[in-house]
């Protein structure tokens, strides 16, 4: 590939991983902005419609998994008390790894600023691309 290709082509990766896309038309919307890019056409301003940035929700509350930490740490069995509330060993695992130790109000601090963190890698992924794309119509034009 031609430098020009090679450029396009990150960007077309770098859209991907910073966006989003779920549907047909966010895609048709990103491949018209990289043909734009490829035709040293006017530059499209792509609006994607905003979209809460959320970790996924977990099917058990804090409370519910601090409860089931300190069962096992209690004495029970680990598949009992997997089996008791519907939970892969593994989750379990999973969540004594992460959680063991903490309080109810701990853990909703952890999360709250794991939530944080990940919205703030989006916008930083999202300011990223716009900088390099600015760079490279600057590089362009000048």
């Amino acid at each position: 590939m031609n430098g020009r290709i090679e450029r396009v082509w990150s960007t077309f990766k770098q859209l991907l991983r910073a966006f989003d896309i779920r549907n047909e038309a966010e895609l048709q919307a990103t491949l018209d902005l990289l043909c734009s890019l490829l035709a040293n056409s006017i530059h499209l301003e792509v609006e994607f419609p905003p979209k809460e940035l959320h970790m996924k929700k977990s099917r058990f509350t804090e409370e519910q998994i601090v409860r089931i930490l300190k069962e096992v740490e209690a004495g029970t069995k680990v598949v009992e008390t997997c089996r008791k509330h519907g939970i892969s060993e593994a989750t379990y695992y999973q969540w004594k790894s992460k959680y063991a130790g903490l309080e109810v109000s701990q853990l909703r601090h952890l999360k709250d600023v794991e939530g944080e963190l990940a919205r703030l890698k989006r916008m930083y992924a999202d300011l990223a691309l716009e900088h390099h794309a600015l760079k490279d119509v600057l590089s362009r034009k000048g």
